[in-house]
């Protein structure tokens, strides 16, 4: 069955992802409540058996894996007006390629979220950054992409978090970024959580940490595939943060990709 993009909101964390709060039963009567959402998507950042991978306080724990498909797949088989798929967010790492896809979710969104502060040398969480290696960023997330087994790119233009300036260097790596989206036609995301987080300086004035606009009309001009979430970590925003994506790209003039979803499988189409 085909849905729209503002029927559809893949990027959801609940309590699991250990820096949200709510069930996945509550996320679902959020959507239930309001209405607009015809498939939920649950993806919550994927664990590593051994917990050490990144930051594991910002990620479900390996024990916790085999619950959160089992809450999801509960929920799935006792509801009827909303789809609902269960998926993983999942950082660049090479040596858990294979791991990620043999998983068997229904989904993955492929993101990179921690980089090194070429101020400091400190490995953290991007948007902590005072300065990012970009090219290196754009290297480990088409490197992501590259694996086939994403569908959907994550908030691609993160970096913008930490670099602050649109710039020639900027430009350059999101079209390699953009570029190689488009060749394996892997959709990027506008992401709405973005929209919510404090706001960053730039000589232009205050701007959203990310999605960016310039980013986004890169974006439509190469022609690549565009989608929306909200990347909820709270059940109250579960449809605030997707609305806000949709319209945020709406009135930038993107064209959002609609989603086919034929049983647990979901692919895009434009």
């Amino acid at each position: 069955m085909l849905y729209t993009q503002d029927q559809v909101n893949l990027h959801c964390h609940s309590f699991y992802c250990r820096h949200g709060s709510g069930t996945i039963e509550e996320f679902y009567q959020e959507a239930e409540r309001v209405g607009n959402l015809k498939v939920v998507g649950f993806s919550e950042h994927c664990p590593v058996p051994d917990d050490g991978f990144f930051m594991s306080k910002t990620r479900m724990l390996f024990t916790e894996l085999a619950q959160y498909r089992k809450d999801v797949r509960a929920l799935e088989d006792n509801k009827d007006d909303i789809k609902v798929l269960c998926g993983l967010e999942c950082d660049y790492a090479p040596n858990f390629f294979n791991y990620y896809k043999e998983l068997g979710f229904d989904y993955l969104i492929g993101s990179v979220h921690f980089a090194t502060d070429l101020v400091d040398g400190k490995y953290s969480y991007i948007g902590h950054l005072k300065e990012i290696d970009i090219a290196n960023y754009a290297k480990q997330y088409i490197e992501n992409l590259e694996t086939g087994i994403y569908t959907l790119g994550g908030h691609p233009d993160l970096f913008m978090a930490a670099h602050k300036e649109w710039d020639a260097e900027a430009k350059a790596i999101s079209l390699d970024i953009i570029r190689t989206a488009k060749r394996l036609n892997i959709p990027l995301e506008v992401n709405g959580y973005g929209l919510f987080k404090k706001k960053v300086e730039c000589s232009k004035g205050l701007r959203a940490m990310y999605p960016v606009p310039e980013f986004w009309t890169l974006a439509a001009e190469e022609g690549v595939l565009i989608c929306c979430n909200s990347d909820s970590h709270r059940v109250k925003d579960l449809n605030t943060m997707h609305d806000a994506a949709y319209t945020w790209g709406k009135e930038l003039g993107l064209e959002y990709v609609s989603w086919n979803v034929e049983g647990r499988t979901i692919k895009p189409v434009f």
